[in-house]
């Protein structure tokens, strides 16, 4: 029976970088997926802290191949053949129930920059490309991968895991010993369900569920802003290169712009979504109510196949344990309004790889890792919730959205500080006083929102409250939610 230092479980990208970082460093790895690639999948947007991290990640193991994925420009120029999307930040437009929507202005718009031009801007991954680059440069590094596979068991067996498994359709099984095992199963889930460990999805604050599709001919937002004479949707970055934010009463819709014309559209409720059938004619029925969002649709061919999630949210109640640990991905999820998903994972990896290279300290280490991932998910679902309930005040929920930058924009700068950045926690978490006084603002949102205090002198305290570390001025009246601020970055020249 052969025997490997290290299984993943499941193969999309994070868990295929991982196996991809560990065969190139002289590991024996098997990864076990029970689809194959190429495949449809969401969480298709890049942040500048993933971008950062691919790029640290591809210097560290040298792996000019991974650091193509780091920017729209290096894509473009050397991965032509993978589809992907020019995202140069976040813009948000808050519409009105039966009215068009009227010109631009910082009470129903939010535009915050990422990058200083197109080049270095961030992307929107197709990921059924993406996954399958990332599942192929794995298994060229040495990576023993096998899809279209069901793990039948898993059984620890004093320092090492016995699994077996069979393929699809097949009787034969197949098993081999491991050392480590590495969840990367997503919302599967397969070692918290082995393990037997507790589901925490109802501590959780956020409660959303979505509808989603890709989608042909969806009309440009800023054409047509510009033929009614608003040239605001495209300063400080036109407001199609961005993950672009509908928000409707009690929900939002998604537009992520591929260069190949399709577009990722998503509606994402603030409640459960308890249709089971005709989805199509509940999309109409929700996107109609606002005529300038609809009307970005009215020339589509058709409506595609559209998805249906159950709760969005989920938390298993621990993320690591002696010979195995969960990625991001896989521990967790809160929700898509932040775009937090790639940058999560691969900052997973960095840390996982770190300690399986790196041979660290086994028991506290590896517990580490997952506390803080849990913790960082509590941290998430804090900054997504209060968002959620300042949705239809948009003044609140734009000040609810600028926390999250705030943090996000900390965390960078500590990835470009510290080299070894899997010591700092995901939109620094562990950063105590800027997590208390984030803390101190969500409340005073929720406080605005109940009608317990007014809206201005909500704003007034959290801009004193944040004054520390406000550097890009979020809460400053002058700044007329518009904001060209552009992510740390530092450019890592990789060896071919």
């Amino acid at each position: 029976m052969k025997k490997y230092d290290v299984l993943i479980l499941g193969s999309s990208f994070s868990g295929a970088t991982l196996g991809w970082i560990l065969a190139s460093q002289g590991m024996r790895v098997c990864m076990l997926d029970r689809y194959a690639h190429p495949r449809f999948s969401i969480g298709e947007s890049s942040t500048p802290v993933a971008d950062i991290v691919i790029a640290q990640l591809a210097k560290r193991y040298e792996l000019p191949r991974l650091a193509a994925l780091s920017t729209y420009g290096r894509w473009k120029q050397e991965l032509p053949h993978l589809v992907c999307g020019k995202k140069r930040g976040f813009s948000y437009f808050r519409h009105g129930r039966d009215a068009p929507y009227g010109h631009a202005s910082s009470k129903n718009s939010l535009l915050v920059a990422a990058s200083a031009c197109d080049a270095e801007s961030d992307t929107h991954w197709l990921r059924s490309d993406v996954d399958a680059y990332l599942f192929e440069r794995s298994c060229e590094a040495g990576v023993h991968a096998i899809e279209n596979c069901h793990v039948n068991q898993i059984v620890r067996e004093k320092n090492w895991w016995r699994v077996s498994w069979r393929r699809n359709n097949m009787v034969q099984v197949q098993s081999t010993c491991v050392r480590v095992i590495i969840d990367a199963t997503g919302h599967g889930g397969l070692m918290g369900k082995t393990l037997g460990l507790l589901r925490l999805d109802t501590t959780l604050s956020t409660t959303t569920s979505a509808l989603y599709g890709h989608f042909l001919g969806v009309q440009s937002w800023d054409a047509q802003q510009l033929a009614l004479g608003d040239s605001s949707t495209i300063h400080p970055f036109r407001s199609d290169d961005a993950a672009q934010h509908h928000i409707i009463d009690d929900g939002w819709v998604w537009l992520l712009r591929f260069d190949d014309g399709r577009t990722s559209v998503g509606l994402m409720e603030n409640r459960l979504l308890t249709i089971d059938h005709d989805l199509d004619e509940y999309w109409k029925h929700r996107i109609r109510a606002y005529p300038s969002l609809w009307s970005l649709f009215e020339k589509c061919p058709t409506i595609p196949s559209l998805h249906k999630t159950g709760p969005l949210q989920r938390l298993w109640s621990a993320s690591s344990g002696l010979g195995w640990a969960m990625l991001p991905t896989t521990t967790g999820f809160i929700d898509p309004l932040h775009s937090t998903g790639i940058a999560h994972s691969m900052h997973g990896v960095t840390r996982l790889a770190s300690l399986l290279l790196r041979d660290k300290d086994t028991t506290t280490a590896w517990e580490q890792y997952g506390h803080h991932v849990i913790d960082e998910f509590r941290f998430m679902d804090q900054l997504v919730s209060t968002a959620y309930a300042s949705i239809n005040h948009f003044e609140l929920f734009s000040a609810a959205a600028s926390l999250y930058f705030l943090a996000t924009i900390h965390f960078e700068k500590m990835l470009l500080l510290d080299t070894d950045c899997e010591e700092t926690q995901f939109l620094a978490a562990d950063n105590i006083t800027l997590r208390e006084r984030l803390t101190e603002s969500c409340t005073l949102i929720q406080s605005a929102v109940q009608g317990q205090i007014k809206t201005p002198h909500c704003l007034s305290q959290i801009r004193h409250t944040l004054s520390d570390f406000d550097s890009v001025g979020f809460f400053a009246p002058s700044q007329k939610n518009r904001f060209a601020h552009t992510a740390p970055r530092k450019l890592f020249s990789v060896k071919s």
